[in-house]
């Protein structure tokens, strides 16, 4: 379940931040920071050993238990004493920085935002963890993040390998399917970027600043409707991004030169990540090596140099291995079939819950006129989001210039899911501006003490809320327009059985209609023939031929012609969804618009075929067996 991998996953990686922070060289601990680094590091060298040498689950253990006994055996959680002792200074534990408990009770409320949803549904929502979820399990079946082997070898694919590797990784070690395993990733992802939300304030002013910024993050909603929608890789990308901009703060302002190593680092994390978020970074990391001047700190030519040439050398370095295995893939016709379109700006303010826009406003002419160069970062990013995804001026000028990027470019994706930081760092500096002008001196001390009441208060609101999921879903069928989970609890049941009761290269054929079966490779664990696409795949002439010809099946179960078409196909299962069996039962599911199984219609049911044994049922989610035919 779920809840099983977020323990562990977060344990491991926010236990292993809370670790090595002290060995950081910040005035406090930053553990949201230190997490993002510890799995930066696992996921960047897992990928480069397993390009160099072969993916093995071994490597990550091996990796995490460097990682963990480095910790131990350096004494990371003394270094912040150290230092102050250097400095002549005696620290008891309570004013070393750690977090508050008030703040801890402000990470307890978003933690409940993420976990809860992972607990209650059946799968994650829409598309998008489909296709990743397949990829992942691909990775560890077959060991090959760039062909689909087993099931399909003679398909190759260019992807960053970053989410598919830690997919494969947890569920491969924790003996969990897929859509719990990316559940429980995204979950502690999204609350991991809470926190570097909490970090980059802190480290640009102090822990009011903090606070502020994990609260315009929570009200953007961007990180939630990205982690709805599962956006998981790009929550991946977004988490070393936000530590990479963090980084680059820090030498900005200190020029540590470990800081730019972690920062070079973590920028070739983004790029094993996601590769949307790679030109999101950009998006917003190039304006500002112009801008950054104009600014406070102003950088000297050497900090200037070593973040514009040094660091990206570094990530480069750090990639090397991955893009050397990609690079007969990189000069094909893979591009991306999305284009810019004039509406999207409305992208960048409803799926971000409107209200921080004004707030973002507020915060960039705060932010300029103080020359903070955060602001500039956030307000040059967000002028080149709505070009890049919307008016397209710039692209127009430097098309040939851009053009390897931009082959790869999703303006929709930059739409939604580039604003998020920006919005986070100009939102967080309003909200502050406001707090200190208008509410500090006349209600802060009452609001400093009712504010852990407030915050538990609103913990239990949001478990209450869990409870009443149904409740709400049942009132929320005409108020909502997404698309919802493409399974039920019934379906993932049916799915489960598969995976436990059938031989392991056992062939199941699943309904055609787009995204309705495209979860049963995923979690059955088996070959099926469908399953979900991506624009990026290449070589699938002769699978989508085939998909074509099993059509004909669902045209007309009962035909018994279609009995010679399943065993020439060498299909063992035919898994129905519930919604084909029960369409009522939609009402109770989570899912708000028509299902696409409308648009097959067919002539007889699957239960009607003589040639099929129903070998399990539950609600109508059903799984037959093909009959071996009589000699």
């Amino acid at each position: 379940m779920p809840l099983f991998v977020i323990f562990i996953f977060g344990a491991v990686i926010i236990g292993t931040g809370a670790m090595l922070s002290p060995a950081l060289p910040t005035s406090q601990p930053r553990i949201g920071l230190a997490a993002a680094l510890g799995l930066g590091l696992v996921m960047g060298g897992s990928v480069v050993w397993s390009m160099l040498f072969g993916w093995d689950t071994l490597v990550i253990n091996y990796i995490l238990f460097a990682l963990v006994t480095s910790i131990f055996l350096f004494g990371t959680l003394s270094y912040g004493q150290k230092r102050a002792e250097q400095r002549g200074e005696e620290l008891l534990d309570a004013d070393q920085g750690w977090t508050s408990g008030r703040d801890l009770l402000l990470f307890a409320l978003a933690a409940l935002i993420f976990v809860i949803p992972a607990l209650i549904l059946p799968v994650p929502l829409d598309t998008d963890a489909q296709g990743f979820g397949y990829l992942a399990l691909i990775a560890r079946l077959g060991g090959s993040f760039q062909t689909l082997a087993p099931f399909h070898p003679e398909v190759s694919y260019l992807y960053s390998p970053g989410l598919s590797l830690l997919s494969a990784y947890l569920s491969g070690q924790l003996l969990q399917t897929m859509n719990n395993v990316q559940f429980g990733i995204a979950a502690v992802l999204a609350f991991i970027l809470i926190w570097l939300a909490y970090d980059f304030g802190s480290e640009l002013q102090d822990k009011r600043l903090g606070r502020a910024m994990a609260l315009a993050m929570l009200i953007g909603v961007g990180t939630l409707t990205a982690y709805m929608d599962s956006h998981f890789t790009t929550l991946l990308g977004l988490v070393f991004a936000f530590a990479f901009l963090i980084f680059m703060l820090r030498y900005l302002k200190h020029h540590y030169t470990v800081d730019a190593i972690f920062g070079g680092l973590m920028l070739g994390a983004v790029v094993l990540s996601h590769p949307d978020t790679t030109i999101i970074l950009g998006l917003g990391f190039a304006p500002w090596l112009a801008t950054m001047w104009l600014g406070k700190p102003r950088p000297t030519l050497r900090a200037w140099l070593v973040i514009a040439l040094g660091v990206p050398f570094i990530a480069l370095i750090a990639v090397l291995p991955w893009l050397s295995t990609v690079l007969p893939l990189l000069g094909t016709e893979i591009v991306s079939p999305f284009h810019r379109d004039p509406s999207y700006w409305t992208v960048m303010i409803v799926y971000h819950g409107v209200i921080i826009v004004p707030i973002a406003l507020l915060g960039a002419v705060i932010g300029l006129r103080q020359r903070n160069t955060a602001a500039l970062l956030a307000v040059g990013w967000l002028v080149l989001a709505l070009d890049f995804s919307t008016t397209g001026i710039l692209p127009s000028l430097l098309g040939g210039l851009l053009a390897p990027v931009l082959r790869y470019d999703y303006p929709f994706s930059i739409a939604w899911h580039a604003p998020i930081i920006p919005y986070t760092i100009l939102g967080g500096i309003a909200l502050l501006w406001v707090w200190d002008r208008f509410f500090e001196q006349r209600f802060g001390v009452t609001l400093h003490r009712v504010a852990p009441i407030a915050l538990a208060a609103a913990c239990v609101v949001l478990l209450i809320g869990g409870m009443l999921t149904p409740q709400l879903v049942e009132i929320s069928k005409d108020q909502i327009n997404f698309f919802g989970a493409f399974s039920s609890h019934a379906d993932v049941a049916a799915m489960n059985w598969l995976r436990t009761n059938t031989p392991e290269d056992a062939i199941v054929l699943n309904h055609p209609a787009p995204h309705e079966a495209d979860w049963v490779p995923v979690i059955a664990e088996r070959n099926s023939i469908y399953f979900r696409p991506q624009p990026f795949f290449q070589g699938m002439d002769a699978i989508i031929a085939e998909q074509e010809r099993l059509r004909a099946f669902w045209d007309n179960p009962a035909d018994p012609a279609n009995a010679d078409l399943l065993r020439e196909s060498g299909v063992d299962y035919v898994i129905v969804p519930q919604i084909l069996t029960d369409p009522n039962s939609i009402e109770t599911m989570y899912r708000w618009r028509a299902p696409f199984t409308a648009e097959f219609p067919m002539q007889s049911a699957v239960a009607d075929a003589p040639y099929l044994e129903l070998v399990f049922d539950q609600d109508g989610a059903q799984v037959y067996q093909v009959v071996e035919s009589s000699p």
